[in-house]
Formats: structure tokens, C-alpha cells, sequence
């Protein structure tokens, strides 16, 4: 797994939110998550900083779960991609 994937992945999981009607609290989760995962996609990551970015992944996929279910299964891909990297 690459950055690469991880990139592309978030590209989706942005393209899926778009089409939900998320309501303005999940959208700020969101857009945090993709702030913090930012520079791993850029630069890499350091260790204190990948325990919040799992956890922020964690918290989204069980708030998508029932409402976005799209949505919920590219967020579960973008933490299995993450695990494969050793995040």
C-alpha cells in the first residue's frame, strides 16, 4: 500500500460525502481527519500523531455506519490501508 492509495481513497471518501447531506458537525470531523492525514499523504507521519489519525478514523466510520453507508465502507478501507502501513 502506498501513499498513493491512501490519497485516492480520501479523493473518494470526499466524492461519497459530497453526495450525502452530512449535517455541519460530521462535515468538521471530516475535514479534520483529512487535515491530519494530510502529511502523511505528503511527507509521512510521525509517531505521536498516528494514534489521533486511527482514532478520528474510528470515531467517522461509527458515525457513518448507519447513516452513510458508502461512505462508512471507504472510511473501513482507509483504516485498513492505514493498518497495512503500520499506522
Amino acid at each position: 500500500m502506498t501513499n498513493k492509495n491512501i490519497e485516492q481513497l480520501i479523493i473518494q471518501l470526499s466524492q461519497e460525502v459530497d453526495k450525502a447531506q452530512l449535517d455541519d458537525t460530521t462535515i468538521k470531523k471530516l475535514r479534520e481527519f483529512e487535515r491530519h492525514i494530510e502529511p502523511y499523504i505528503s511527507a509521512g507521519i510521525d509517531n505521536n500523531n498516528k494514534h489521533t489519525l486511527i482514532d478520528q478514523a474510528k470515531q467517522l466510520e461509527i458515525e457513518f455506519a448507519q447513516r452513510y453507508p458508502i461512505a462508512e465502507g471507504t472510511l473501513r478501507e482507509i483504516i485498513d490501508t492505514l493498518g497495512k502501513m503500520g499506522i
